[in-house]
């Protein structure tokens, strides 16, 4: 019945939008018609992530992305928006736990925000994690990235990058009407429907957004032919954001957010999965997961102030984490497992125009309150025995505590420099965790962790069209509560076990870079290079719990990561533009090979594959119309490190094949008000599989979408 509701609103809208002109209002007018799809990315574009205050993607001296709003309305989820960005992968356990790489790091090894909120806690596992597709990408106005260490702004996990999700707002300080957006999307693969519906405006001083999205995906079928099965799943979200204007100086802002995906299968590990080029297949019949994230916050910000500073802002939140897992054995016993995170935050950060540059500084405090839980079922459901834990131990805390200084130079003659630092202190209290010497035994765990990180970068205006810049940044990573106290799965056939005595890992990363744009080109490119030291790795040792080989973990990784991103766009002419970018990632890292003691140095886990994008975009002189064929380039990724080999259900022996997928984009604008797109992705039905991922990509792809306003 919802799925029913949901299709008949789709043609509700549809019949709408094409009977109606309806009547732009000031909140509502969409940007220049030729802007709203382009495909080449301008630089001039505003950012807030890389310095905390508004500069251009040109001027700044990181390499950065924006994934824009008609980018975001047109994809399933995150991941699905940022496949082609230069250093980003979107690798994919299951259809609905995608986990972007950032320079060849994910997991907790990457920073999701939310408006500059934290959304990594102290449950996130190494690796991949599933925790983006809790972000409803139809509620952003845009995405914005940051590659490479951002630690001294935003703590620990910031090694790969930074993603900061902007969410939709209406300036408080306008008088609006009420408009109503509504988006529906339908893809055929999935056999998918999505709808949105959104209510915004401001009057009074107060600028409203308040929006719902719900969507329902089957089974995917897979290039080549046939269906996947145990990979559909459901999601629901409600968003809410209230931006009141106290003043000509002083905002205040309450922003509201609940996610639930339910039913969301990994596959790989069940009967039901589907083998590609030799991956093994899981022995579980059912393990699928239920999320629900809650998000409640309050932020208070000031610009052009008199005094001690000239924009100070203030963030309160509480966030909720819910996950809960339910395993069938291949024996018929049950598994429930999941755990609960009561997250409280506050942020506070000041700026500042001196004579020695513009001074930012800023402190932040993390504290989570987790619960866990796992219980086992014989094939009746009857309740047999309760674990000491779920997948990280229960009754605990974690506090993350952080004070940072940045200041940002102007030295003349196009000269600038950035200099900055952050001192972190974090601390572990596990009040119940298995006894990794004795899994039948309680143990509870204290620790505390303590790191000074750094960053200095210096860029060059060679013009207004060329920016050059440099630099050195350190990152770190304190061990969380899933290094110290996880029990559960690991990859294919191990568990592993509690660790406790692990140390922050640390990273020195060196970067230099080039950007520039004109009327018809935009260029970037970025080099790079990381050291990794103290990396917390796992390391199998000689004893099994059922079939499955036992692994701790150990700061024993040492080594180094570097690579290239480069991208760069041309306007043709008569409405057309090209695109073209590609990464390449290397390193190595050492690893533990075997079920010993003995250290090997390979390539990174999940190393990223080459990369390569290829796209053309026509667009009428009405900007009513446009067409995107595109092509995007994987090459084969045979570097596997140890952990690799082993993980025989995600990657094949050998490595992950490589691929190239094509597909094409139209766009057509009925009004002002009221465009759609017709997508056809994989037009040659390819079957492939995103390097570490867990199944395969969808194959031939017809994805309908209409998004109006009124």
């Amino acid at each position: 019945m919802a799925r029913l509701a949901q299709l008949l609103s789709f043609v509700m809208i549809v019949g709408y939008a094409m009977a109606q002109e309806p009547v732009v209002t000031p909140s509502t007018k969409p940007a220049v018609p030729q802007d709203a799809g382009a495909l080449v990315p301008r630089l001039d574009t505003i950012v807030v992530t890389p310095l905390l205050e508004e500069i251009t993607a040109l001027e700044a001296p990181f390499e950065t992305a924006v994934v824009r709003k008609e980018q975001l309305s047109a994809a399933r989820t995150l991941g699905d928006a940022l496949i082609g960005t230069p250093g980003v992968v979107s690798q994919r356990t299951g259809y609905g736990q995608s986990s972007p790489y950032l320079r060849g790091s994910t997991g907790y090894h990457t920073l999701w925000m939310q408006d500059g909120i934290r959304l990594n806690n102290s449950t996130w596992r190494s690796g991949p994690n599933e925790y983006s597709a809790t972000i409803d990408a139809q509620a952003l106005e845009r995405l914005e990235v940051v590659l490479g260490p951002a630690s001294v702004l935003y703590g620990s996990d910031a090694v790969g990058g930074a993603f900061n999700a902007i969410s939709r707002r209406v300036d408080p300080r306008s008088e609006t009407a009420t408009s109503v957006r509504t988006l529906s999307r339908y893809s055929t693969a999935e056999a998918s429907i999505t709808g949105r519906v959104e209510v915004s405006g401001a009057s009074g001083g107060v600028g409203y957004v308040f929006g719902t999205t719900l969507a329902h995906y089957g089974d995917l079928d897979q290039g080549g032919g046939g269906r996947q099965p145990s990979t559909g799943y459901r999601s629901a979200f409600m968003d809410a954001r209230v931006d009141v204007a106290i003043d000509e100086h002083w905002t205040a802002t309450l922003l509201a957010q609940a996610a639930r995906l339910d039913s969301v299968d990994r596959t790989h590990r069940t009967m039901f999965a589907v083998p590609y080029h030799g991956t093994t297949v899981g022995t579980d019949r059912k393990l699928e997961s239920d999320y629900e994230r809650d998000l409640v916050a309050v932020l208070i910000e000031g610009v052009e102030l008199d005094g001690f500073a000239d924009r100070l802002e203030v963030r309160l939140s509480w966030q909720g984490l819910e996950e809960r897992s339910d395993r069938v054995r291949s024996n018929n016993n049950g598994e429930q497992q999941g755990f609960d995170v009561g997250t409280f935050g506050i942020a506070i950060e000041a700026a500042k125009d001196t004579e020695i540059g513009k001074i930012s500084a800023g402190l932040d405090w993390y504290h989570d309150r987790v619960d866990s839980f796992r219980t086992n079922t014989n094939p009746a459901g009857v309740i047999t025995s309760t674990a000491i834990q779920g997948p990280v131990g229960d009754d605990a805390t974690y506090d993350l505590v952080g004070l940072f200084v940045q200041d940002d130079m102007q030295l003349g003659d196009g000269f600038s420099a950035l200099l900055g630092v952050r001192a972190t202190w974090a601390a572990a209290d596990i009040g119940r965790a298995v006894d990794p010497a004795n899994t039948t035994q309680a143990i509870s765990l204290f620790d505390t962790f303590s790191a000074v990180v750094g960053t200095a970068r210096l860029s060059k205006a060679l013009s207004d069209e060329v920016n050059l810049y440099a630099g050195i940044s350190q990152a770190f990573r304190a061990p969380n509560l899933s290094d110290l106290s996880r029990f559960d799965i690991a990859r294919s056939g191990e568990v592993e076990l509690p660790s406790p005595g692990l140390s922050p890992e640390h990273f020195l990363s060196y970067e230099i870079g080039a950007k520039t744009e004109s009327d018809d080109w935009t260029g970037t490119l970025a080099l790079w290079h990381t050291r990794v030291n103290d990396m917390i790795i796992r390391q199998p040792t000689t004893q099994t719990i059922g079939s499955n080989i036992v692994v701790t973990k150990s700061n024993a990784g040492e080594g180094h990561m570097q690579g290239i991103d480069l991208s760069i766009g041309r306007e043709l002419g008569c409405g057309w533009s090209c695109l073209a970018n590609m990464s390449a990632t290397d390193g190595r890292i050492s690893a533990f090979a075997s079920s010993s003691t003995t250290l090997s140095v390979g390539p990174p886990s999940r190393l990223s594959p080459f990369q390569g994008l290829l796209a053309v975009r026509y667009q009428s002189d009405d900007g009513k119309f446009s067409a995107q064929p595109w092509a995007l380039l994987v090459a084969h990724q045979e570097r596997l490190s140890a952990d690799d080999i082993r993980d025989t259900q995600r990657i094949p022996p050998g490595g992950s094949p490589g691929y190239c997928v094509f597909g094409v984009e139209f766009g057509y604008r009925m009004s002002e008000k009221c465009k759609s797109w017709l997508t056809l992705s994989n037009v040659g039905d390819k079957e492939y599989r995103v390097h570490g991922s867990g199944q395969q990509e969808a194959g031939f792809n017809l994805v309908l979408g209409i998004e109006a306003s009124f």
